[in-house]
């Protein structure tokens, strides 16, 4: 089951954002390192109303990282930097979402997890990009769901869904509800792993009709693990927004390194 723990990926508030509702082993951690292209050429309107717009482009690197501190608790840091480009404001770079985080076990069976997590995000001051600003002291707690099991008789063949449910105090773009899906497929006597995420993000301020920097956003995202060893797999995908308000509509293909340590 541990391995299984370690392929179930979430997201809260950042593309890629931890393992699940699982924690790590005490002494045990987990690295990521990832690259993803996005590309918006169109715009949900407040009212949810789909109409071209500028092209956004931007180039994103990050390195998540998580270790057992205990055997109930897991810490981690999250950091990141772009570069984005558009017409009208050219080419611009920064640092955004960088946290510290926490996650902590409040139940689990041989199968199934149910945690608690809290970030901090105090580091994207410095950002500099034409997205919504992060200039000040973010926060986020969140519980997590996520169970799974084995499929037939097959004894490498496994499902896991993950769910979770956060609130984000995301200053600068209002306080955001998250809630997302997830689930997998690992093949018998295959390194391979199908992954299936849904991110859903909604503005508290104005729910129904966004406004300002606020929005609302359903993303899903298909991708594939190949584990080369046992520590090290490979992950490509792809991150597409299926519907929103007051936000961009884009595409963003992804690849991803993983580390076991």
């Amino acid at each position: 089951m541990a391995r299984i723990a370690l392929i179930i990926i979430s997201i809260f508030y950042c593309v890629i954002a931890h393992a699940g509702a699982w924690v790590q082993e005490k002494g045990h951690g987990l690295n990521i390192f990832t690259v993803r292209r996005y590309i918006s050429t169109q715009f949900w309107t407040s009212g949810g109303r789909l109409q071209g717009s500028p092209t956004y482009a931007k180039n994103e690197m990050d390195d998540y990282i998580e270790y057992g501190l205990t055997e109930k608790l897991t810490l981690g840091l999250y950091l990141s930097a772009l570069r984005s480009h558009t017409a009208a404001a050219g080419t611009q770079g920064g640092s955004n979402n960088n946290q510290f985080f926490g996650r902590y076990l409040l139940w689990k069976s041989n199968w199934s997890a149910f945690s608690a997590q809290f970030f901090a995000d105090a580091l994207g001051r410095a950002a500099k990009f034409n997205i919504p600003p992060n200039n000040r002291f973010n926060t986020g707690e969140a519980i997590l769901f996520g169970t799974g099991g084995r499929l037939g008789r097959a004894e490498n063949r496994y499902w896991f869904i993950g769910t979770l449910l956060g609130l984000v105090q995301r200053y600068s773009a209002g306080n955001q509800i998250q809630f997302n899906l997830e689930g997998g497929l690992k093949f018998p006597d295959s390194n391979v792993v199908l992954l299936l995420q849904n991110y859903n993000t909604f503005n508290l301020d104005h729910p129904t009709y966004p406004q300002g920097t606020g929005y609302n956003l359903i993303t899903i995202a298909p991708s594939v693990v190949y584990w080369v060893t046992k520590t090290l797999g490979l992950q490509l995908g792809i991150a597409q927004d299926i519907y929103g308000q007051n936000v961009g509509k884009g595409r963003a293909p992804f690849m991803a390194g993983w580390i076991q340590f």
